[in-house]
């Protein structure tokens, strides 16, 4: 895997399709581009569909494509999209696409291709599954979809298989815990286990009850190793992609490179590789890159990148990732928040009482106190800023729930904070949402405050349910 990495560099990649949007509730959205090559030609699967307003408690809604459902009175539709692109000047040109008919449910696809066919894995809810999840293949030359159908009825479906060719015969890595190969019958959609391994690797999400190493793109074959991108999921709004690799001899072996840190310091907190693929010269990654999860309101990325796998060939690049990413506002560096322009998750600062911890949301549980505070940032610069707290409350008896506000402290020599030194900066009562999401902005100033240390506090009042997500910062001036 040594080559690979001096290959995945941040200097050797160059982007050659990218598209940005803003994920806005009852508007139509993109998600999860997958990538392939065939001849001449590149191709993309996507997912697109009518975002809905963030919903709680969280209802699911069953996928459709060409189908319509009905949920709260609005129709909702899924299509899965493939498009078609060709080379010009060294990015990749839109030529066409068309709605996959043929797949009535599914998201997440995933494509291999051997250059002249090309398969595609779409996860799926389906009745042909087990406990109603499923999985589709389909022949993105002939555009026939079959559903794939297990023997083995203990086999989980979940939705991050990691398809390869050998031989001409189409295969997936169905887990990397264990590590296990499928192999997938096209003209049945029939699948069996044909290979699995004992791999190490005991850490599980703190929000579910899955692994917390995951597959991600595609699997290709590289140096006699089975090679693929995952993503880590140590909570919902954070994915950490990875490199693993596997062999008979060697087992598992998981990698993080600096290449996704480029985009995490650029506010994508959830990063979902979705391609891996190569030709003669070229190696493709492709990524899909959102702020938090994906039910909130947000700005998207969805890449494709190039990197030549002749690390000594110095041509000139196009569209350089590192120039690209100039373009994005800098969150963090080096993990230390940037005050300018930040998203500070609520369930990871402390709390000062006891809570409950769901997916990503803080929730009082009626006794009062600070359920948020932190994050104790030294303040560097002077200027106004902004913050704005994400915050629906629950169980409603009075018209306020509780209090945002803003502090600054100094710290004694012990590294203590010093109560004698605290300066309010901005304050605002929470008002009751009866579950809808709301946003609390506070204006204030750090002028005078150099070297003190930030504190956002959250107090929930007395028998209130306040639940909170995140807190973002801007620069005003």
């Amino acid at each position: 895997m040594d080559n690979l990495i001096q290959i995945l560099t941040p200097e050797n990649a160059e982007v050659i399709w990218y598209k940005k949007s803003a994920l806005e509730s009852n508007k139509n959205v993109d998600f999860f581009y997958a990538f392939c090559k065939i001849g001449d030609f590149f191709y993309s699967l996507h997912l697109n569909k009518i975002h809905l307003p963030y919903v709680t408690p969280s209802t699911h809604i069953g996928m459709s494509n060409d189908l319509t459902k009905q949920t709260n009175d609005r129709e909702i539709k899924r299509n899965i999209i493939l498009s078609k692109y060709c080379v010009t000047e060294g990015k990749l040109k839109f030529l066409e696409s068309n709605i996959i008919h043929s797949v009535e449910q599914g998201e997440d696809p995933r494509i291999v291709s051997n250059g002249k066919n090309a398969w595609a894995v779409i996860h799926n809810n389906s009745d042909k599954g087990i406990n109603g999840w499923g999985a589709v293949l389909l022949d993105l030359c002939s555009l026939e979809a079959k559903n794939i159908i297990f023997k083995d009825e203990t086999i989980r479906y979940g939705k991050n298989w990691q398809p390869f060719i050998y031989k001409d015969q189409l295969f997936a890595v169905h887990e990397l815990n264990p590590f296990r190969i499928i192999k997938i019958d096209v003209a049945t959609g029939i699948a069996k286990v044909v290979y699995e391994a004992e791999s190490y690797l005991p850490i599980f999400s703190t929000y579910d009850a899955y692994p917390l190493v995951r597959g991600g793109s595609n699997t290709i074959i590289w140096d006699d190793s089975f090679i693929g991108l995952g993503h880590a999921t140590s909570e919902v709004f954070r994915h950490h992609p990875f490199i693993w690799s596997h062999t008979k001899k060697t087992g598992t072996a998981i990698l993080f490179i600096d290449l996704f840190y480029h985009f995490t310091k650029h506010g994508y907190s959830l990063i979902d590789p979705t391609s891996l693929f190569e030709d003669e010269e070229f190696l493709y990654v492709g990524l899909d890159c959102h702020e938090r999860d994906r039910k909130h309101e947000q700005k998207v990325l969805h890449i494709l990148l190039k990197f030549n796998k002749n690390i000594l060939n110095k041509s000139k690049s196009i569209l350089p990732l590192l120039k690209f990413l100039e373009t994005e506002p800098v969150t963090e560096q080096n993990g230390i928040p940037n005050l300018s322009c930040h998203r500070f998750f609520c369930s990871e600062l402390p709390s000062a009482v006891l809570y409950e911890q769901v997916r990503g949301v803080r929730a009082s549980i009626g006794l009062p106190g600070h359920i948020v505070h932190g994050p104790y940032l030294p303040i560097v610069n002077e200027g106004s800023f902004s913050a704005e707290l994400s915050y629906f409350t629950k169980n409603d008896q009075e018209p306020f729930c509780g209090v945002f506000e803003i502090v600054a402290h100094k710290k004694n020599q012990d590294g203590k904070i010093n109560s004698h030194s605290t300066v309010y900066l901005a304050q605002s009562e929470l008002e009751a949402t009866a579950g809808a999401l709301m946003k609390k902005k506070l204006v204030f100033s750090t002028v005078e405050q150099l070297n003190y240390f930030l504190e956002f506090r959250v107090f929930a009042n007395k028998n209130s349910v306040v639940c909170v997500m995140d807190i973002v910062t801007r620069i005003l001036y």
